[in-house]
């Protein structure tokens, strides 16, 4: 008879080896990967600059503004001809910015795979950085920062990156300052554009309908003449962690929930003992089915989703709880993820509990590796974060080697109680008194200036 008190444990996964492709250097230094998959008549091609957010100085939001227009005018096209091109084409053009790198994307049905490679070319060698662009794009971002401020989680994220980060580039807020958006100038733009996107500081991932020697031609044909440039090489001092437990409440006036971000320093990517910090987060609170979600929302009713996270990037990392409970239990939910945390440091872990995640991961790693895009982005992955070409090929091995030791172990090394961050954004005056007993407390507004109320 079926247990229906007990979720199913899911199988393993079908044993398939990592697909294998190909890499090439054209002329000028630019390293090209491709993956081949002749199944559907498409290619996405994807340009990776090794350079992003943490890399922009004092210019703030300069890598989110510089790759945002790329798409909005070059020498010798206009943001409108490179919209209509691109949808007559029936192609996908797309640029942004992340923390360690940025990215410029074409995905294409690849009849058209020349024009769109035209296309392509131009908006990352000749940007024109139009000014009418720089101020539509400043307006857009200096509204999202505005209504960002009514948003708790937002507010409750970005208390939770400065707190942690400290004067590092990564505590920088995702969506900038007023003065940083009022302030940006189009000669930073260019600076920081021409700075860092160059041959030996990218590369360029192709999957999908393509020969490799007749695509590295073509990519040749049009990057050949873009030239290497000197790289600086800054150096950030790490953050240090906190002595003892602290409590940050950001104010947000009529909340009725309190945004949660529980943690601290985490790890780098490319850290040794990383897939075992991995599947012990997915116990804790990495999938629907780990400790946390089956405590803080099947038993207590207390969320409608929470989850643990290490954000690896490729300097530092952070260890993180995030949930939204209501304003009334915020204090007893701190509480059981304590609980939770410090059960899963102190206490034995079940063979069958770590065998469901690993399948988990296994079985999730299986299904997405199914789309040639997902693939590339596995590859990139590799070279972005230093990792060994094998890292995906013995992945399912590694996760399935990985003891109920190692996760102890894990928990230990890489989760520290006696230096948590608690971050509560809401009804701030409301949970203080509670929420006390966690640590020393501080109160803050929506633009993180320090209240004494």
């Amino acid at each position: 008879m079926l247990d229906r008190s007990k979720p199913p444990i899911p199988d393993a996964a079908a044993t398939l080896p990592f697909p294998t492709w190909q890499t090439a250097m054209l002329s000028n230094g630019l390293k090209i990967i491709v993956y081949e998959h002749h199944q559907t008549p498409m290619a996405t091609l994807r340009l990776y600059v090794k350079a992003g957010s943490a890399n922009e100085g004092a210019a703030q939001k300069a890598a989110s503004f510089a790759f945002a227009l790329l798409t909005q005018g070059t020498a010798s096209r206009t943001a409108d001809q490179i919209a209509d091109e691109t949808e007559f084409l029936g192609a996908d053009l797309s640029a942004g910015a992340g923390i360690d790198h940025s990215t410029v994307s074409l995905s294409i049905m690849t009849k058209f795979l020349d024009k769109g490679l035209d296309l392509f070319a131009d908006v990352i060698l000749q940007p024109s950085f139009p000014d009418k662009e720089i101020e539509f794009v400043r307006r857009q971002s200096l509204n999202r920062l505005k209504f960002s401020k009514a948003d708790a989680v937002r507010l409750g994220t970005d208390a939770f990156l400065k707190a942690v980060y400290q004067s590092h580039p990564y505590a920088q807020p995702p969506l900038g300052t007023e003065p940083s958006l009022k302030n940006l100038t189009r000669l930073q733009l260019e600076t920081f554009y021409f700075s860092n996107a160059a041959p030996n500081n990218a590369f360029i991932t192709v999957a999908g309908d393509v020969d490799t020697a007749d695509i590295v031609k073509k990519l040749e044909q049009r990057f050949s003449t873009w030239p290497p440039k000197p790289l600086e090489t800054t150096h950030f001092e790490p953050p240090l962690p906190y002595e003892e437990p602290q409590v940050i409440l950001i104010q947000k006036d009529g909340a009725v929930q309190s945004s949660l971000h529980i943690g601290h320093l985490g790890v780098p990517r490319a850290h040794p003992d990383y897939i075992k910090i991995y599947v012990m987060n997915m116990i804790l609170g990495g999938y629907f089915g780990s400790r946390l979600n089956l405590n803080l929302r099947e038993k207590q009713g207390f969320t409608y989703s929470i989850r643990s996270a290490f954000e690896a990037k490729k300097l530092l990392g952070d260890f993180s709880i995030s949930a939204q409970v209501r304003t009334d239990v915020t204090a007893d939910a701190v509480k059981e993820i304590v609980r939770e945390v410090r059960r899963l440091i102190q206490d034995d872990i079940m063979p069958d509990e770590l065998q469901a995640v690993k399948n988990y991961i296994s079985g999730n790693f299986v299904i997405q590796n199914e789309q040639p895009d997902a693939i590339a982005g596995r590859i990139a992955t590799m070279e972005l974060y230093g990792l060994p070409p094998s890292y995906f090929d013995s992945y399912r091995d590694a996760i399935n080697a990985v003891s109920l030791a190692d996760v102890r172990d894990a928990a230990n090394a890489y989760i520290h109680l006696g230096n948590l961050l608690f971050v509560a954004s809401g009804n701030a005056l409301s949970i203080r008194k509670s929420m006390a007993e966690f640590g020393e407390t501080s109160i803050l507004d929506a633009d993180g200036n320090e209240l004494t109320i």
